[in-house]
This record gives structure tokens, sequence and C-alpha cells, in this order.
């Protein structure tokens, strides 16, 4: 439940609050994805080929609902 989460734990550090989910658009790009949850280029790439993080591919890049990253880091979070 997103509802519930303060702090998301992911790669064994705190990184996102939920204050911080409201300041970013509803659709991200992958830059900002990877800005939101703490991550680098490569590895937020790697969410998204392996679908890991549903995408679109718009032209040349990629679009991420905000509350498919969330549903992510839920399904990271409870796998530890």
């Amino acid at each position: 439940m997103p509802g519930r989460l303060q702090f998301i734990c992911h790669g064994g550090m705190f990184v996102s609050t939920r204050n911080q989910f409201r300041e970013y658009p509803d659709v991200l790009d992958v830059h900002q994805m990877c800005k939101l949850i703490g991550i680098g280029l490569t590895t937020g790439y790697k969410l998204i080929r392996s679908e890991a993080i549903p995408s679109k591919k718009i032209g040349r890049s990629y679009r991420v609902l905000k509350t498919n990253v969330a549903q992510y880091l839920d399904v990271a979070a409870n796998a530890k």
C-alpha cells in the first residue's frame, strides 16, 4: 500500500518520501525516474528493458507512470 510508506529502502539506502513523489509529474522520463528513486541511468534502463518497471516508448524516449515506479518500490521493499 503506497499510502503507508514514508521512506522507501532501495539498494540498502532510504531514498524517497511520499512528499518527494508529489513533486514529480505523473508521467516521468528516465532521468526523472532515476533521480526519484536514487539509481543511475544504466540501472534505470535495465529496469525498463527487463519490464520490472512498465513503460512506453514514445519516439526515441521512454515514459514511465509515477504509479508504476511506486508499485516497483513496494514490491522491492516487500521482497526483502
